[in-house]
């Protein structure tokens, strides 16, 4: 493994770039998720169509096209066959065991060791300032990045597209194309419904939300190619085609249109709501703080108050004291039962929690908002 800088941190550069890791030592980033249009309800043509006009503005893939002389009628004629093949258990079987990956980290010698399918990708010296954030901050990056995979290939199986990821291989190409994905995916509100959708089994309903925040902050075309390896441009329309049409279809439907699949999709399913928990318990835990009691398991988020809409924001400050809390994660130790209304500040967004810590002086409270606690 190659030293990064004077921190004392080695890492694997088949796994990390340089970029990657100023990225988990920087500061926690304020994201701002902007708003977008509904879904719009789609039929299997009107979705095949979105695919195929996505696929045309590569001049490549356009140029094959008319060599080939593939036409859209064509290609949709292919498509409705795939997505009417029934899925292969053998088959789905394959992928369920390509997305099996062995990730670990565990302290030794005094250092945060990551272990992908038992080799060492990352060493950070637990004696740095905020080295258990640090490292915590490395598992939340790789397993949204699993998370990605999972759901592409989730998309994949249920069109016939073959896929047979290696996750390990893909964390460094895929880091900067989902950095945004990752970004978003951790705002609270998403954490939230996650846990729901999690803790309700509804586990095909956790991948559609995965599946739109994918397609809303990631340039899929992208990412599925880079799963998929190189290919020639005449493999790519058809199978660029046939994967964003049944995305489109999936996301419009919530999931619906996929019908029995999803019963034999159960194990990559599982899989997936796997690689969430590990996600959030990485946030969860993105401090020094100690660990909570019994852990590990979800974090102890407590439940969300019912007089309270979930639109009016999580964040509450106290103008007496400046500091802002979490209700979503609030303590027995945040006192907050003891803020009178009149000192109460709602923030709607994360965004203007961290306007206010960097432009008004407030202060994250140290046990429910201990990333924005500045002493």
């Amino acid at each position: 493994m190659r030293a990064f800088g004077k921190h004392g941190v080695k890492f694997s550069d088949k796994h990390f770039s340089q970029e990657t890791l100023e990225w988990i030592l920087h500061p926690p980033q304020v994201v701002t998720i902007p708003a977008r249009p509904p879904v719009v309800p789609r039929t299997p043509q009107s979705a095949f169509d979105i695919g195929w006009a996505q696929m045309l503005k590569d001049p490549e893939v356009k140029k094959a096209v008319v060599q080939m002389g593939y036409t859209k009628e064509k290609g949709f004629a292919d498509f409705s066959k795939a997505v009417a093949t029934p899925l292969s258990d053998t088959r789905v079987k394959q992928v369920t065991d390509a997305l099996k990956v062995d990730y670990v980290t565990k302290v030794e010698d005094g250092n945060f060791i990551h272990l992908l399918n038992g080799k060492p990708i990352l060493s950070i010296p637990t004696d740095i300032e905020s080295a258990a954030a640090i490292s915590l901050n490395v598992e939340a990056i790789i397993y949204g990045i699993f998370i990605a995979i999972d759901v592409i290939s989730v998309v994949c199986t249920i069109c016939n597209i073959y896929v047979s990821p290696n996750k390990g291989d893909l964390v460094r190409p895929l880091t900067t194309p989902l950095k945004q994905f990752m970004l978003e995916l951790a705002h609270p509100f998403y954490v939230a419904e996650l846990k729901r959708l999690k803790k309700a089994g509804e586990h095909a309903k956790l991948c559609i939300l995965v599946l739109r925040k994918l397609n809303d902050t990631a340039d899929t075309k992208l990412v599925l190619k880079t799963i998929l390896g190189s290919m020639s441009p005449a493999d790519w329309i058809v199978i660029g085609a046939l994967f964003l049409g049944t995305l489109a279809l999936l996301i419009a439907s919530g999931g619906t249109w996929a019908g029995a699949n999803w019963v034999v999709l159960a194990g990559m399913l599982l899989i997936l709501v796997a690689d969430v928990i590990s996600f959030i318990q990485a946030l969860g835990l993105a401090t020094d703080d100690p660990l909570p009691p019994g852990w590990p398991g979800d974090p102890p988020f407590p439940p969300w108050p019912p007089d309270r809409p979930v639109d009016r924001g999580y964040f509450i400050g106290n103008s007496n004291t400046m500091e802002i809390h979490n209700l979503y994660r609030n303590t027995p130790q945040c006192l907050f039962e003891l803020i009178k209304e009149d000192h109460k500040v709602h923030f709607e967004t994360v965004q203007d929690v961290g306007r206010a810590v960097m432009e008004n002086g407030y202060n994250g409270c140290h046990w429910c908002m201990p990333q924005y606690d500045t002493g």
